[in-house]
């Protein structure tokens, strides 16, 4: 049994494909393959999110069709009456 998302022993990271937007279908059929879990297409703007154990990237990225996979960033902003620092 894997351990939850987020847990200590979870060692998945959350990531960003980038493809083509008319070959994210096919890179989504691929991608659970490479080790690409809770896959979530935005065919809009050719983006798969998910999370990926960090030894199995290299095989995402080398799917055809993906043009960059990336460390999801998480940026977090003050609430609107913080003081300015």
């Amino acid at each position: 049994m894997s351990p939850e998302p987020g847990s200590p022993g979870d060692e998945r990271v959350a990531v960003v494909v980038s493809v083509a937007p008319e070959q994210v279908d096919d890179v989504l059929a691929a991608s659970s393959g490479a080790g690409l879990e809770d896959a979530e297409p935005l065919s809009a703007i050719g983006v798969i999110t998910g999370r990926i154990h960090p030894s199995r990237m290299a095989a995402l990225h080398h799917l055809a069709g993906v043009q960059a996979v990336e460390v999801e960033r998480r940026v977090q902003l003050p609430p609107p009456d913080a003081p300015v620092q």
